[in-house]
């Protein structure tokens, strides 16, 4: 199991792994955590010509955003089946890399890859959002991760 140490998932354990017996089963060596929901990380606005001018008519900041049908976000966890275990020795080892660059693709193109679902999760990428996590508090922290 891998996880980006700067994202926090709500996600049963027990469940995941449950799941991978499942997709062992039909052949395939990763499964992706991917939420339903995310927070896009910048503000967006929505704009109207008028004139010669731009008019800003909307605007939310890092909005949380439901993705359109079978589109989901990437929570950065994922657990790697055994067979997934070889694809590392394809990864070169004199430039820096990530599973998503290097492994993923691979395994899709090979149909490899499933995918379990969550319905959210916080990434704290920047000092806001950790600041924004400490304004939660503990309670709300422990609420929000307990599935």
């Amino acid at each position: 199991l891998m996880s980006n140490s700067d994202d926090l998932i709500p996600i049963n354990i027990r469940k995941l792994i449950d799941y991978s017996s499942v997709v062992e089963k039909k052949n395939k060596s990763v499964i992706m955590v991917m939420s339903k929901h995310t927070v896009n990380p910048f503000g967006i606005g929505v704009t109207s010509d008028v004139g010669d001018i731009i008019e800003l008519k909307h605007f939310k900041e890092k909005p949380e955003l439901p993705l359109i049908d079978n589109h989901f976000a990437n929570t950065g966890m994922m657990l790697f089946l055994p067979e997934a275990i070889k694809e590392f020795k394809n990864v070169p080892l004199d430039k820096l890399t990530h599973p998503e660059h290097e492994i993923i693709p691979r395994l899709v193109k090979q149909n490899k890859v499933a995918v379990f679902l969550i319905d959210r999760w916080i990434s704290v990428n920047y000092a806001s959002d950790y600041k924004d996590v400490l304004k939660m508090g503990t309670d709300k922290l422990l609420e929000f991760l307990n599935v």
